[in-house]
Protein backbone atom coordinates (compact mmCIF):
# COMPACT_ATOMS: atom_id res chain seq x y z
CA UNK A 1 0.00 0.00 0.00
CA UNK A 2 2.77 2.35 0.92
CA UNK A 3 4.66 1.45 -2.20
CA UNK A 4 1.63 2.23 -4.36
CA UNK A 5 1.22 5.65 -2.76
CA UNK A 6 4.87 6.43 -3.29
CA UNK A 7 4.65 5.35 -6.91
CA UNK A 8 1.51 7.48 -7.41
CA UNK A 9 3.19 10.47 -5.81
CA UNK A 10 6.20 10.03 -8.05
CA UNK A 11 3.94 9.89 -11.12
CA UNK A 12 2.03 13.07 -10.12
CA UNK A 13 5.25 14.87 -9.25
CA UNK A 14 6.75 13.93 -12.56
CA UNK A 15 3.61 14.99 -14.38
CA UNK A 16 3.66 18.32 -12.56
CA UNK A 17 7.30 18.88 -13.43
CA UNK A 18 6.52 18.24 -17.05
CA UNK A 19 3.17 20.10 -17.26
CA UNK A 20 4.04 23.23 -15.27
CA UNK A 21 6.54 24.61 -17.83
CA UNK A 22 4.18 23.76 -20.66
CA UNK A 23 1.28 25.56 -19.00
CA UNK A 24 3.48 28.53 -18.02
CA UNK A 25 4.93 28.91 -21.51
CA UNK A 26 1.47 28.77 -23.11
CA UNK A 27 0.11 31.22 -20.57
CA UNK A 28 2.96 33.68 -21.17
CA UNK A 29 2.46 33.37 -24.89
CA UNK A 30 -1.22 34.18 -24.43
CA UNK A 31 -0.41 37.19 -22.20
CA UNK A 32 2.01 38.46 -24.82
CA UNK A 33 -0.66 37.99 -27.48
CA UNK A 34 -3.16 40.00 -25.42
CA UNK A 35 -0.70 42.86 -25.04
CA UNK A 36 0.29 42.77 -28.69
CA UNK A 37 -3.33 42.80 -29.82
CA UNK A 38 -4.16 45.78 -27.62
CA UNK A 39 -1.11 47.80 -28.66
CA UNK A 40 -1.82 47.02 -32.31
CA UNK A 41 -5.46 48.01 -31.96
CA UNK A 42 -4.52 51.26 -30.22
CA UNK A 43 -1.95 52.02 -32.89
CA UNK A 44 -4.52 51.45 -35.61
CA UNK A 45 -7.00 53.76 -33.88
CA UNK A 46 -4.31 56.45 -33.81
CA UNK A 47 -3.50 55.88 -37.48
CA UNK A 48 -0.21 54.00 -36.92
CA UNK A 49 1.24 52.89 -39.26
CA UNK A 50 -1.58 53.56 -41.76
CA UNK A 51 -3.58 56.78 -41.39
CA UNK A 52 -6.58 55.11 -43.02
CA UNK A 53 -7.12 52.92 -39.92
CA UNK A 54 -7.50 55.91 -37.58
CA UNK A 55 -10.80 56.46 -35.82
CA UNK A 56 -12.60 59.31 -37.60
CA UNK A 57 -13.52 62.30 -35.40
CA UNK A 58 -17.21 63.16 -35.17
CA UNK A 59 -18.33 65.70 -37.72
CA UNK A 60 -18.51 69.12 -36.02
CA UNK A 61 -21.70 71.15 -36.43
CA UNK A 62 -21.40 73.57 -39.31
CA UNK A 63 -23.41 76.18 -37.42
CA UNK A 64 -23.94 77.08 -33.79
CA UNK A 65 -26.47 74.75 -32.19
CA UNK A 66 -28.82 75.23 -29.26
CA UNK A 67 -26.88 72.75 -27.12
CA UNK A 68 -23.76 74.88 -27.35
CA UNK A 69 -22.07 72.98 -30.17
CA UNK A 70 -19.47 74.98 -32.04
CA UNK A 71 -18.34 74.60 -35.70
CA UNK A 72 -14.94 73.39 -34.50
CA UNK A 73 -13.17 70.14 -33.72
CA UNK A 74 -13.00 69.17 -30.07
CA UNK A 75 -9.63 69.17 -28.36
CA UNK A 76 -8.22 65.62 -28.32
CA UNK A 77 -8.30 65.30 -24.53
CA UNK A 78 -11.94 66.41 -24.27
CA UNK A 79 -13.50 64.05 -26.75
CA UNK A 80 -11.39 62.06 -29.17
CA UNK A 81 -9.13 60.53 -26.47
CA UNK A 82 -12.16 58.91 -24.83
CA UNK A 83 -13.46 57.62 -28.17
CA UNK A 84 -10.02 56.29 -29.19
CA UNK A 85 -9.60 54.44 -25.89
CA UNK A 86 -13.05 52.90 -26.10
CA UNK A 87 -12.60 51.86 -29.75
CA UNK A 88 -9.12 50.42 -29.16
CA UNK A 89 -10.37 48.38 -26.21
CA UNK A 90 -13.37 47.17 -28.21
CA UNK A 91 -11.19 46.09 -31.14
CA UNK A 92 -8.67 44.37 -28.87
CA UNK A 93 -11.35 42.45 -26.91
CA UNK A 94 -13.07 41.37 -30.13
CA UNK A 95 -9.82 40.08 -31.62
CA UNK A 96 -8.75 38.37 -28.38
CA UNK A 97 -12.12 36.64 -28.10
CA UNK A 98 -11.81 35.47 -31.69
CA UNK A 99 -8.20 34.32 -31.17
CA UNK A 100 -9.11 32.48 -27.95
CA UNK A 101 -11.92 30.61 -29.67
CA UNK A 102 -9.69 29.71 -32.61
CA UNK A 103 -6.78 28.56 -30.40
CA UNK A 104 -9.02 26.53 -28.09
CA UNK A 105 -10.75 24.90 -31.05
CA UNK A 106 -7.38 24.01 -32.61
CA UNK A 107 -6.09 22.43 -29.37
CA UNK A 108 -9.26 20.43 -28.88
CA UNK A 109 -9.38 19.21 -32.48
CA UNK A 110 -5.69 18.38 -32.65
CA UNK A 111 -5.05 16.85 -29.24
CA UNK A 112 -8.21 16.07 -27.26
CA UNK A 113 -10.52 14.43 -29.78
CA UNK A 114 -10.07 10.71 -30.26
CA UNK A 115 -9.22 7.61 -28.26
CA UNK A 116 -7.76 7.95 -24.78
CA UNK A 117 -5.86 4.68 -25.02
CA UNK A 118 -2.40 4.36 -23.61
CA UNK A 119 -0.51 5.14 -26.86
CA UNK A 120 -2.35 8.49 -27.16
CA UNK A 121 -2.53 9.31 -23.47
CA UNK A 122 0.49 11.63 -23.49
CA UNK A 123 -0.87 13.51 -26.50
CA UNK A 124 -4.17 14.04 -24.71
CA UNK A 125 -2.47 15.14 -21.49
CA UNK A 126 -0.31 17.61 -23.43
CA UNK A 127 -3.46 19.05 -25.01
CA UNK A 128 -4.99 19.57 -21.58
CA UNK A 129 -1.81 21.37 -20.50
CA UNK A 130 -1.99 23.68 -23.53
CA UNK A 131 -5.68 24.37 -22.90
CA UNK A 132 -5.01 25.14 -19.24
CA UNK A 133 -2.20 27.50 -20.24
CA UNK A 134 -4.46 29.20 -22.78
CA UNK A 135 -7.17 29.79 -20.16
CA UNK A 136 -4.70 30.90 -17.50
CA UNK A 137 -2.93 33.25 -19.93
CA UNK A 138 -6.22 34.72 -21.12
CA UNK A 139 -7.30 35.46 -17.54
CA UNK A 140 -3.93 37.02 -16.76
CA UNK A 141 -4.04 39.00 -20.01
CA UNK A 142 -7.52 40.27 -19.17
CA UNK A 143 -6.30 41.45 -15.78
CA UNK A 144 -3.27 43.19 -17.32
CA UNK A 145 -5.47 44.68 -20.04
CA UNK A 146 -7.83 46.07 -17.42
CA UNK A 147 -4.88 47.47 -15.48
CA UNK A 148 -3.38 49.08 -18.60
CA UNK A 149 -6.75 50.58 -19.54
CA UNK A 150 -7.17 51.95 -16.02
CA UNK A 151 -3.73 53.54 -16.16
CA UNK A 152 -4.54 55.09 -19.54
CA UNK A 153 -7.86 56.43 -18.29
CA UNK A 154 -6.16 57.95 -15.25
CA UNK A 155 -3.46 59.43 -17.50
CA UNK A 156 -6.08 61.01 -19.77
CA UNK A 157 -7.96 62.34 -16.73
CA UNK A 158 -4.77 63.88 -15.35
CA UNK A 159 -3.96 65.48 -18.69
CA UNK A 160 -7.54 66.71 -18.99
CA UNK A 161 -7.34 68.31 -15.55
CA UNK A 162 -4.05 69.92 -16.53
CA UNK A 163 -5.79 71.18 -19.67
CA UNK A 164 -8.75 72.48 -17.65
CA UNK A 165 -6.35 74.24 -15.28
CA UNK A 166 -4.59 75.80 -18.25
CA UNK A 167 -7.96 76.87 -19.69
CA UNK A 168 -9.03 78.49 -16.44
CA UNK A 169 -5.62 80.16 -16.02
CA UNK A 170 -5.65 81.55 -19.56
CA UNK A 171 -9.20 82.86 -19.18
CA UNK A 172 -8.29 84.44 -15.83
CA UNK A 173 -5.18 86.09 -17.28
CA UNK A 174 -7.11 87.42 -20.27
CA UNK A 175 -9.96 88.72 -18.09
CA UNK A 176 -7.49 90.31 -15.68
CA UNK A 177 -5.65 92.08 -18.49
CA UNK A 178 -8.95 93.39 -19.88
CA UNK A 179 -9.93 94.63 -16.43
CA UNK A 180 -6.54 96.26 -15.81
CA UNK A 181 -6.77 98.03 -19.16
CA UNK A 182 -10.32 99.13 -18.37
CA UNK A 183 -11.69 97.33 -21.42
CA UNK A 184 -15.43 96.68 -21.26
CA UNK A 185 -17.01 95.62 -24.53
CA UNK A 186 -20.52 96.77 -25.43
CA UNK A 187 -22.61 95.99 -28.49
CA UNK A 188 -23.26 99.19 -30.49
CA UNK A 189 -26.73 98.01 -31.52
CA UNK A 190 -28.30 95.94 -28.70
CA UNK A 191 -26.24 97.83 -26.09
CA UNK A 192 -25.60 94.76 -23.93
CA UNK A 193 -22.30 94.10 -22.20
CA UNK A 194 -20.21 91.51 -24.04
CA UNK A 195 -17.98 89.21 -22.02
CA UNK A 196 -16.39 87.95 -25.23
CA UNK A 197 -17.27 88.50 -28.90
CA UNK A 198 -18.15 85.88 -31.45
CA UNK A 199 -15.83 85.59 -34.46
CA UNK A 200 -16.16 84.53 -38.07
CA UNK A 201 -13.56 82.15 -39.40
CA UNK A 202 -11.41 84.10 -41.89
CA UNK A 203 -11.21 80.99 -44.04
CA UNK A 204 -14.84 80.03 -44.56
CA UNK A 205 -16.93 82.54 -42.60
CA UNK A 206 -18.33 80.05 -40.06
CA UNK A 207 -19.44 81.87 -36.91
CA UNK A 208 -17.74 80.70 -33.72
CA UNK A 209 -19.81 81.93 -30.77
CA UNK A 210 -17.43 81.18 -27.90
CA UNK A 211 -13.86 81.02 -29.12
CA UNK A 212 -12.25 81.15 -25.69
CA UNK A 213 -10.12 78.22 -24.39
CA UNK A 214 -12.33 75.23 -23.73
CA UNK A 215 -13.21 71.82 -25.09
CA UNK A 216 -12.52 72.98 -28.65
CA UNK A 217 -8.95 74.10 -28.00
CA UNK A 218 -6.65 75.68 -25.44
CA UNK A 219 -4.34 78.04 -27.33
CA UNK A 220 -5.94 77.53 -30.74
CA UNK A 221 -8.94 75.76 -32.23
CA UNK A 222 -9.54 74.30 -35.69
CA UNK A 223 -12.59 75.29 -37.69
CA UNK A 224 -14.82 72.31 -38.46
CA UNK A 225 -15.76 73.70 -41.87
CA UNK A 226 -12.36 74.46 -43.35
CA UNK A 227 -9.84 73.27 -40.75
CA UNK A 228 -8.25 76.70 -40.32
CA UNK A 229 -6.44 77.29 -37.04
CA UNK A 230 -7.93 80.14 -34.98
CA UNK A 231 -6.51 81.85 -31.86
CA UNK A 232 -8.66 81.51 -28.76
CA UNK A 233 -7.89 84.73 -26.87
CA UNK A 234 -7.48 88.43 -27.53
CA UNK A 235 -3.93 88.25 -26.17
CA UNK A 236 -3.23 85.50 -28.70
CA UNK A 237 -4.53 87.51 -31.66
CA UNK A 238 -8.26 86.80 -31.94
CA UNK A 239 -8.85 90.58 -32.29
CA UNK A 240 -7.50 90.33 -35.84
CA UNK A 241 -10.60 88.40 -36.87
CA UNK A 242 -14.00 89.96 -37.56
CA UNK A 243 -15.94 90.21 -34.28
CA UNK A 244 -19.71 89.98 -33.82
CA UNK A 245 -22.15 90.43 -30.97
CA UNK A 246 -22.63 86.98 -29.38
CA UNK A 247 -26.27 87.51 -28.37
CA UNK A 248 -28.84 85.57 -30.36
CA UNK A 249 -31.05 87.85 -32.42
CA UNK A 250 -28.39 90.56 -32.68
CA UNK A 251 -25.07 89.18 -33.95
CA UNK A 252 -24.18 92.56 -35.43
CA UNK A 253 -20.60 93.16 -36.54
CA UNK A 254 -18.55 94.91 -33.88
CA UNK A 255 -15.74 97.43 -34.20
CA UNK A 256 -12.53 96.35 -35.88
CA UNK A 257 -9.98 95.10 -33.32
CA UNK A 258 -12.73 94.92 -30.69
CA UNK A 259 -11.34 94.30 -27.21
CA UNK A 260 -8.01 96.08 -27.69
CA UNK A 261 -9.03 99.46 -26.23
CA UNK A 262 -11.08 100.76 -23.33
CA UNK A 263 -14.46 102.09 -24.36
CA UNK A 264 -15.98 105.50 -23.77
CA UNK A 265 -19.71 105.83 -24.44
CA UNK A 266 -21.37 109.20 -25.03
CA UNK A 267 -25.17 109.20 -25.09
CA UNK A 268 -26.74 112.20 -26.87
CA UNK A 269 -30.34 113.10 -26.13
CA UNK A 270 -32.64 116.00 -26.79
CA UNK A 271 -35.81 116.93 -28.64
CA UNK A 272 -36.35 116.63 -32.36
CA UNK A 273 -34.51 119.25 -34.46
CA UNK A 274 -32.29 120.08 -31.46
CA UNK A 275 -29.12 119.62 -33.55
CA UNK A 276 -27.84 116.38 -32.00
CA UNK A 277 -26.67 114.82 -35.25
CA UNK A 278 -24.99 118.01 -36.44
CA UNK A 279 -23.22 118.48 -33.11
CA UNK A 280 -22.05 114.86 -33.11
CA UNK A 281 -20.70 115.25 -36.64
CA UNK A 282 -18.93 118.48 -35.69
CA UNK A 283 -17.30 116.72 -32.73
CA UNK A 284 -16.02 113.95 -35.01
CA UNK A 285 -14.69 116.56 -37.44
CA UNK A 286 -13.03 118.35 -34.52
CA UNK A 287 -11.25 115.15 -33.55
CA UNK A 288 -10.12 114.67 -37.13
CA UNK A 289 -8.78 118.24 -37.25
CA UNK A 290 -6.75 117.59 -34.13
CA UNK A 291 -5.32 114.43 -35.64
CA UNK A 292 -3.89 116.52 -38.44
CA UNK A 293 -2.38 119.11 -36.10
CA UNK A 294 -1.15 117.14 -33.09
CA UNK A 295 0.34 113.78 -32.23
CA UNK A 296 -3.07 112.15 -32.28
CA UNK A 297 -4.63 109.28 -34.17
CA UNK A 298 -8.30 109.16 -35.17
CA UNK A 299 -9.60 106.09 -36.96
CA UNK A 300 -13.12 104.93 -37.71
CA UNK A 301 -13.74 101.64 -35.93
CA UNK A 302 -15.97 100.19 -38.64
CA UNK A 303 -16.98 100.85 -42.22
CA UNK A 304 -20.54 101.78 -41.25
CA UNK A 305 -19.31 104.69 -39.10
CA UNK A 306 -17.01 105.85 -41.89
CA UNK A 307 -19.89 105.77 -44.36
CA UNK A 308 -22.36 107.56 -42.10
CA UNK A 309 -19.91 110.30 -41.14
CA UNK A 310 -18.93 110.62 -44.80
CA UNK A 311 -22.58 111.26 -45.67
CA UNK A 312 -23.02 113.90 -42.95
CA UNK A 313 -19.74 115.79 -43.29
CA UNK A 314 -20.50 117.57 -46.62
CA UNK A 315 -23.64 119.14 -45.14
CA UNK A 316 -21.68 120.46 -42.16
CA UNK A 317 -18.90 121.79 -44.41
CA UNK A 318 -21.51 123.54 -46.54
CA UNK A 319 -23.37 124.85 -43.47
CA UNK A 320 -26.44 123.06 -44.72
CA UNK A 321 -28.96 121.07 -42.63
CA UNK A 322 -27.99 117.47 -41.98
CA UNK A 323 -30.38 114.65 -42.75
CA UNK A 324 -32.76 113.67 -39.95
CA UNK A 325 -31.91 110.68 -37.80
CA UNK A 326 -34.07 107.72 -38.78
CA UNK A 327 -36.63 106.11 -36.46
CA UNK A 328 -34.79 102.78 -36.36
CA UNK A 329 -32.96 101.59 -33.26
CA UNK A 330 -29.82 103.74 -33.12
CA UNK A 331 -26.40 102.26 -33.67
CA UNK A 332 -23.32 103.95 -32.27
CA UNK A 333 -20.83 105.94 -34.28
CA UNK A 334 -17.57 104.24 -33.27
CA UNK A 335 -14.01 105.49 -33.65
CA UNK A 336 -10.60 104.92 -32.12
CA UNK A 337 -8.81 107.89 -30.57
CA UNK A 338 -5.21 107.99 -29.37
CA UNK A 339 -3.43 111.00 -27.86
CA UNK A 340 0.35 110.76 -28.23
CA UNK A 341 1.64 108.02 -25.95
CA UNK A 342 -1.62 107.66 -24.09
CA UNK A 343 -3.66 104.51 -24.37
CA UNK A 344 -6.02 104.26 -27.29
CA UNK A 345 -9.76 104.49 -26.61
CA UNK A 346 -12.77 103.22 -28.52
CA UNK A 347 -15.43 105.93 -28.43
CA UNK A 348 -19.09 105.14 -29.08
CA UNK A 349 -21.39 108.09 -29.79
CA UNK A 350 -25.11 107.31 -29.70
CA UNK A 351 -27.41 109.59 -31.69
CA UNK A 352 -31.14 108.99 -31.41
CA UNK A 353 -34.11 110.51 -33.19
CA UNK A 354 -35.69 113.08 -30.88
CA UNK A 355 -39.13 111.51 -31.26
CA UNK A 356 -37.97 108.50 -29.24
CA UNK A 357 -37.59 110.68 -26.14
CA UNK A 358 -41.30 111.51 -26.07
CA UNK A 359 -42.57 107.98 -25.37
CA UNK A 360 -41.52 105.79 -22.44
CA UNK A 361 -41.93 102.60 -24.46
CA UNK A 362 -39.37 103.75 -27.03
CA UNK A 363 -37.07 105.20 -24.38
CA UNK A 364 -37.00 101.91 -22.49
CA UNK A 365 -35.40 100.27 -25.53
CA UNK A 366 -32.44 102.68 -25.45
CA UNK A 367 -30.36 100.49 -23.19
CA UNK A 368 -27.11 102.26 -24.11
CA UNK A 369 -27.92 104.67 -21.29
CA UNK A 370 -27.09 101.82 -18.89
CA UNK A 371 -23.47 101.70 -20.05
CA UNK A 372 -22.78 105.35 -20.84
CA UNK A 373 -20.77 107.30 -18.30
CA UNK A 374 -21.41 110.66 -19.99
CA UNK A 375 -24.72 112.07 -21.24
CA UNK A 376 -24.87 114.99 -23.67
CA UNK A 377 -28.18 116.88 -23.39
CA UNK A 378 -28.62 119.04 -26.50
CA UNK A 379 -31.05 121.94 -26.02
CA UNK A 380 -32.45 123.80 -28.99
CA UNK A 381 -32.78 127.41 -27.73
CA UNK A 382 -35.73 127.89 -30.10
CA UNK A 383 -37.62 125.22 -28.12
CA UNK A 384 -37.50 127.54 -25.07
CA UNK A 385 -40.73 129.50 -25.07
CA UNK A 386 -39.19 132.71 -23.67
CA UNK A 387 -36.74 132.71 -26.58
CA UNK A 388 -39.28 131.72 -29.23
CA UNK A 389 -41.66 134.45 -28.18
CA UNK A 390 -39.04 137.11 -28.91
CA UNK A 391 -39.15 136.28 -32.62
CA UNK A 392 -41.49 137.90 -35.09
CA UNK A 393 -44.18 135.54 -36.45
CA UNK A 394 -42.60 135.74 -39.90
CA UNK A 395 -39.25 134.64 -38.52
CA UNK A 396 -40.91 131.89 -36.50
CA UNK A 397 -42.37 130.40 -39.66
CA UNK A 398 -38.99 130.65 -41.41
CA UNK A 399 -37.09 129.02 -38.53
CA UNK A 400 -39.60 126.22 -38.06
CA UNK A 401 -39.64 123.35 -37.47
CA UNK A 402 -38.49 123.36 -33.90
CA UNK A 403 -38.84 120.81 -31.12
CA UNK A 404 -42.48 120.39 -30.19
CA UNK A 405 -41.66 119.52 -26.58
CA UNK A 406 -39.86 121.61 -24.00
CA UNK A 407 -36.33 120.72 -22.80
CA UNK A 408 -37.75 120.10 -19.31
CA UNK A 409 -40.17 117.48 -20.66
CA UNK A 410 -37.43 115.65 -22.59
CA UNK A 411 -35.10 115.75 -19.59
CA UNK A 412 -37.67 114.34 -17.18
CA UNK A 413 -38.64 111.58 -19.64
CA UNK A 414 -35.04 110.48 -20.00
CA UNK A 415 -34.24 110.68 -16.27
CA UNK A 416 -37.33 108.69 -15.28
CA UNK A 417 -36.63 105.90 -17.78
CA UNK A 418 -32.91 105.72 -17.06
CA UNK A 419 -33.58 105.46 -13.33
CA UNK A 420 -35.94 102.57 -14.09
CA UNK A 421 -32.91 100.89 -15.71
CA UNK A 422 -31.32 100.93 -12.22
CA UNK A 423 -28.67 103.45 -13.27
CA UNK A 424 -27.20 105.57 -10.48
CA UNK A 425 -27.21 109.00 -12.13
CA UNK A 426 -25.03 110.42 -9.36
CA UNK A 427 -22.18 108.52 -11.02
CA UNK A 428 -22.97 109.97 -14.45
CA UNK A 429 -21.55 113.15 -15.99
CA UNK A 430 -24.01 115.43 -17.78
CA UNK A 431 -22.95 117.86 -20.46
CA UNK A 432 -25.63 120.40 -21.39
CA UNK A 433 -25.05 121.78 -24.87
CA UNK A 434 -27.18 124.79 -25.85
CA UNK A 435 -27.01 124.51 -29.63
CA UNK A 436 -27.56 126.98 -32.48
CA UNK A 437 -25.58 129.83 -30.89
CA UNK A 438 -25.13 131.19 -34.43
CA UNK A 439 -28.93 131.42 -34.85
CA UNK A 440 -29.27 133.44 -31.64
CA UNK A 441 -26.53 135.81 -32.81
CA UNK A 442 -28.03 136.16 -36.28
CA UNK A 443 -31.47 136.90 -34.88
CA UNK A 444 -29.94 139.35 -32.40
CA UNK A 445 -31.45 137.46 -29.48
CA UNK A 446 -29.79 137.47 -26.06
CA UNK A 447 -27.63 134.36 -25.83
CA UNK A 448 -25.45 132.72 -23.21
CA UNK A 449 -21.80 133.50 -22.64
CA UNK A 450 -18.96 131.12 -23.37
CA UNK A 451 -18.26 129.70 -19.90
CA UNK A 452 -20.34 127.15 -18.04
CA UNK A 453 -21.57 129.55 -15.39
CA UNK A 454 -22.82 132.02 -18.01
CA UNK A 455 -24.74 129.34 -19.87
CA UNK A 456 -26.28 128.14 -16.62
CA UNK A 457 -27.33 131.68 -15.66
CA UNK A 458 -28.82 132.25 -19.11
CA UNK A 459 -30.96 129.10 -18.80
CA UNK A 460 -32.23 130.34 -15.46
CA UNK A 461 -33.05 133.73 -17.00
CA UNK A 462 -34.99 131.90 -19.70
CA UNK A 463 -37.23 130.48 -16.95
CA UNK A 464 -35.55 127.07 -16.90
CA UNK A 465 -34.28 127.46 -13.34
CA UNK A 466 -36.30 124.41 -12.21
CA UNK A 467 -34.66 122.36 -14.94
CA UNK A 468 -31.18 123.55 -13.95
CA UNK A 469 -31.79 122.66 -10.30
CA UNK A 470 -33.08 119.25 -11.33
CA UNK A 471 -29.91 118.64 -13.37
CA UNK A 472 -27.70 119.58 -10.42
CA UNK A 473 -29.72 117.44 -8.06
CA UNK A 474 -29.84 114.39 -10.34
CA UNK A 475 -26.35 114.07 -11.83
CA UNK A 476 -22.98 113.80 -10.13
CA UNK A 477 -21.30 116.33 -12.43
CA UNK A 478 -22.90 118.91 -14.73
CA UNK A 479 -21.21 121.29 -17.17
CA UNK A 480 -22.88 123.74 -19.53
CA UNK A 481 -21.75 124.67 -23.06
CA UNK A 482 -22.79 127.15 -25.71
CA UNK A 483 -22.27 125.40 -29.03
CA UNK A 484 -22.57 126.06 -32.71
CA UNK A 485 -22.09 123.37 -35.32
CA UNK A 486 -21.69 125.94 -38.10
CA UNK A 487 -18.19 126.19 -39.56
CA UNK A 488 -16.21 129.42 -39.81
CA UNK A 489 -13.48 129.46 -42.46
CA UNK A 490 -13.79 125.70 -42.69
CA UNK A 491 -13.16 125.18 -38.98
CA UNK A 492 -15.49 124.12 -36.21
CA UNK A 493 -16.40 126.45 -33.38
CA UNK A 494 -14.05 126.57 -30.35
CA UNK A 495 -17.11 125.74 -28.23
CA UNK A 496 -17.22 122.30 -29.83
CA UNK A 497 -13.57 121.82 -28.94
CA UNK A 498 -14.40 122.59 -25.32
CA UNK A 499 -17.20 120.03 -25.36
CA UNK A 500 -14.83 117.45 -26.87
CA UNK A 501 -12.24 118.07 -24.16
CA UNK A 502 -14.74 117.79 -21.35
CA UNK A 503 -16.34 114.66 -22.82
CA UNK A 504 -12.99 112.91 -23.10
CA UNK A 505 -11.58 114.17 -19.80
CA UNK A 506 -12.82 111.15 -17.87
CA UNK A 507 -11.00 108.76 -20.19
CA UNK A 508 -7.55 110.31 -19.90
CA UNK A 509 -7.60 111.36 -23.56
CA UNK A 510 -7.97 115.11 -23.20
CA UNK A 511 -5.03 116.90 -24.73
CA UNK A 512 -5.54 120.06 -22.78
CA UNK A 513 -7.30 121.20 -19.64
CA UNK A 514 -11.03 121.02 -19.92
CA UNK A 515 -11.45 123.31 -16.97
CA UNK A 516 -13.16 122.69 -13.71
CA UNK A 517 -16.81 121.72 -13.78
CA UNK A 518 -19.13 123.78 -11.75
CA UNK A 519 -20.72 121.69 -9.02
Amino acid sequence: MTADLVALAIVWFGAALISLPVILVRALRQVWGCGHRYVSAFGEVLGIPEASTAAPPPAPPQHYSKDGGEPAYEHYLFGQARRDLRLALSRAVTRLRSDFSADAKQIVNARLIGSWTLPFLWRRLFGLMLLAGLILGTLAGAVLLAAATTVQVLFVIILAWIGISAILALRAVDSTLLRLKGIRMTCPRCYRHISYPSYRCPGCGALHHDIRPGRYGVLRRHCGSCGKSLPTLLILGSHRMTAFCPFEGCEVQLADNEGTAAELMLAFFGGSNAGKTRLLTAMVMGLQDRAGQQAETIKFADRLTARRVGELTPAVFSNMPTSRTGPEQPRAYSLYVKWGRKNRRLIHLFDTAGEKFYESEKLAALQFFRSSGTFIFVIDPLSIESVWEQLEPSRQSELAPRADHSPAYVFQQVVRNVEEMNVNLKQIRLGVAVSKADVLAREELPGPGQDSASVESWLEEMKLDDLVRSMRHTFGEVRFFRTSAMLTDGRISPSVDELIDWSLAGSGLTSRSAGESKQ
